[in-house]
């Protein structure tokens, strides 16, 4: 379980599609199980590409 947490942490968009990275962001959050709902939102919001969380949050 903790070996997921730091993933959780460290995941990021990169080079992928925001469809899969939050494919992949909630298959962690199902492998960890319950997560608050904002560290969630908090933990993919700041996962995202600097473009994309600008261009969610305008």
């Amino acid at each position: 379980r903790t070996e997921q947490q730091c993933k959780l942490h460290r995941c990021s968009q990169g080079k992928h599609r925001v469809r899969e990275c939050v494919g992949y962001f909630e298959d962690l959050c199902d492998t960890i199980g319950p997560i608050d709902e904002q560290e969630k939102v908090s933990l993919l919001w700041d996962g995202f590409a600097g473009y994309i969380a600008a261009g969610l949050y305008t």
